[in-house]
């Protein structure tokens, strides 16, 4: 997967965008953390709940990595989220039709 870091022309920005693979320009998904932009938020109401939302409404497909997850058996979390990503490649419509932000927005 072809990943960039640090997404966005705001504050709230995609911890990792992961390019969709046959639509150049366009995400696939967006992988949410619990690093600094989590640690950054106010409150706990900002980080769970109005981040993600902007972030849908902006047209991000949302993943979720916890530290604590990848610390204790990274291999397994990579597995799961390729998983994931396999799933949403492989539910695209097709060309021709709006899935995901577009890069540089």
């Amino acid at each position: 997967w072809e990943v960039t870091t640090g997404v966005g022309a705001s504050s709230v920005r995609m911890d990792i965008a992961v390019a969709h693979p046959a639509r150049p320009g366009r995400y696939l998904a967006g992988i949410e953390t619990d690093g600094d932009n989590y640690a950054r938020s106010a409150t706990a109401r900002d980080r769970d709940r109005l981040r993600p939302m902007v972030l849908t409404g902006l047209g991000w497909d949302l993943l979720r990595v916890w530290s604590v997850d990848w610390w204790r058996d990274a291999d397994a979390e990579v597995e799961r989220l390729d998983a994931q990503l396999r799933e949403r490649l492989a539910a695209d419509p097709g060309p021709g039709t709006a899935l995901g932000p577009v890069a540089g927005e």
